[in-house]
């Protein structure tokens, strides 16, 4: 392990420690860390669709489908810290029906995650042949029903009130997109990838928010006035803001220098919409917190640890 591994992995440990010991004493720790594991998860998970869609473009060798398949190192921990975090946040769910019992939630859970962790393992070297096309072809499909499924499972059962019509796309263009600003983070060459598809998100969160308000549906702009702050209007204005700074930097000239930059403004303005969408399920209003601070740093610490160490792997197999 090299030395700013063990930095990394020093630094998230301690997090989590930290975490750990609040979670005995406040609740609001485990909103902090549901909305971390949810930007975990989204790297690898988020990686999965760009990669099959670039396999699917022939270009299963590229450095871009590289990168994302460096991005899928993230997975293990994904996997195991999905089990205290979820059964934390589901804890809070409003809805008690069939469908959100605990049995059948985390039987689903297992699902999306179990499905997800067979398709990184299936990608995780470049082939060619019919059998990857079909390959491709339906794991794209299941990546999309399942993503669909876990986000209306995991955000919009937490509370009432999220358009749960629009919330599947809103959450697979932040897990491609997260994916995408990573990958770059970690040698990426720049591309059209991160800037489309944050633009993507930008327009699907727009029109969530355009049609809650000209419909006038009551529970809908209650879950926004939850997070109408300041600080979740400056929230929305970052978001606005990372997605003119990514397109600015396709530009030819000195501007492709800061595309570095902007993947960075990516990761923390994702980070921030997470923390939007989950916390103030708990607290009626949307705040940043020191837990909120310390899992997202402990997350982003070890995730980024284990993908620093993953070699990039280019030989059929």
């Amino acid at each position: 392990m090299n030395r700013h591994a063990a930095l990394l992995f020093a630094t998230g440990l301690i997090c989590i420690a930290s975490l750990a010991a609040l979670w005995f004493v406040s609740r609001h720790v485990i909103a902090s860390c549901f909305a971390a594991w949810l930007c975990l998860v989204s790297v690898p998970a988020g990686a999965l669709p760009v990669l099959l869609a670039l396999e699917l473009a022939g270009t299963a060798d590229g450095p871009h489908a590289q990168a994302m398949r460096r991005m899928l190192a993230a997975m293990p921990l994904a996997l195991l810290l999905s089990l205290p975090v979820l059964a934390g946040a589901f804890f809070h769910a409003p809805h008690k029906t069939f469908w959100h019992n605990t049995i059948f939630f985390d039987i689903r859970a297992a699902f999306y995650l179990l499905t997800w962790s067979l398709l990184a393992l299936l990608l995780y070297r470049p082939q060619a042949g019919a059998s990857r096309f079909a390959l491709c072809v339906f794991g794209l499909m299941a990546y999309v029903f399942t993503a669909t499924l876990a986000a209306n499972d995991w955000i919009g059962a937490l509370e009432a009130g999220p358009d749960l019509a629009s919330l599947g796309l809103l959450f697979i263009t932040t897990q491609a997109t997260l994916a995408a600003a990573a990958a770059r983070m970690f040698g990426a060459p720049p591309s059209l990838l991160m800037p489309l598809l944050g633009l993507a998100w930008g327009f699907i969160a727009f029109i969530r928010f355009l049609t809650v308000w000209s419909a006038n549906k009551p529970l809908e702009i209650t879950y926004y006035q939850h997070r109408q702050s300041s600080l979740g209007q400056a929230i929305l204005w970052l978001d606005l803001a990372v997605i003119v700074i990514s397109l600015l930097t396709l530009l030819p000239g000195r501007l492709r220098q800061f595309s570095l930059l902007a993947a960075a403004l990516v990761l923390l303005a994702h980070g921030a919409d997470m923390l939007w969408m989950v916390t103030p399920t708990t607290r009626n209003t949307f705040a940043i917190t020191w837990p909120d601070i310390a899992s997202m740093l402990a997350v982003t610490a070890l995730a980024a640890g284990l993908i620093a160490l993953r070699p990039t792997s280019s030989a059929p197999a």
